[in-house]
């Protein structure tokens, strides 16, 4: 996905905007972190994912009315057009395909493990693949997490508490988690 469709349509996001919906394009996300989320039939928000470098979101991939995509951190991110969409194939597959990876994660055992297994596959994919650790750099709320998993905040909170204990995970500032080798 190295090559730009229409640098005119590239945008930058602050921390905390959503990107604009339409039926007319998509968004190939060039760095940042996008984390979208749904409101269910009881009017709670529900987190269903988060997307970084080369993944394309974008209301055409939601059948959702209240689809939302709001940045976690900076965004540049380029619109892509219908006209242009055959180009964004590997995009489109890799969006499918981490679909399957949190509904596997989701579905898998019991509360801890799916846990465990979320931060993994969020450190997975947002680490600098320079640094040895895994770590998620971008601040995920305890609540986000039970979000993605359908579990109460304070299961979540409890958990990550055990986890620390346990010597699993680190959490030397808010906005990180250290994973030791465990995932």
């Amino acid at each position: 996905m190295s090559a730009s469709i229409a640098r005119e349509n590239l945008q930058l996001f602050r921390t905390n905007e959503q990107l604009p919906l339409s039926s007319e394009y998509l968004w190939l996300i060039i760095e940042g972190v996008v984390k979208s989320s749904t409101t269910n039939q009881k009017g709670e928000n529900v987190t269903l994912s988060y997307w970084g470098k080369n993944d394309v979101v974008g209301k055409p991939l939601s059948s959702d009315s209240l689809y939302i995509l709001e940045c976690v951190k900076p965004v540049k991110a380029e619109k892509i057009y219908i006209q242009d969409w055959e180009k964004l194939s590997s995009g489109v597959l890799r969006h499918g395909q981490q679909i399957k990876e949190l509904t596997y994660i989701i579905r898998t055992g019991k509360v801890p493990q799916r846990l465990l297994l979320l931060l993994g596959w969020l450190a997975n994919k947002f680490s600098d693949k320079l640094n040895p650790n895994k770590s998620i750099n971008f601040n995920i709320t305890h609540q986000e997490l039970s979000e993605i998993m359908g579990v109460s905040r304070i299961t979540v909170t409890k958990i990550l508490n055990q986890f620390e204990e346990q010597g699993v995970i680190s959490r030397p500032a808010r906005s990180k988690i250290i994973l030791h080798d465990c995932v």
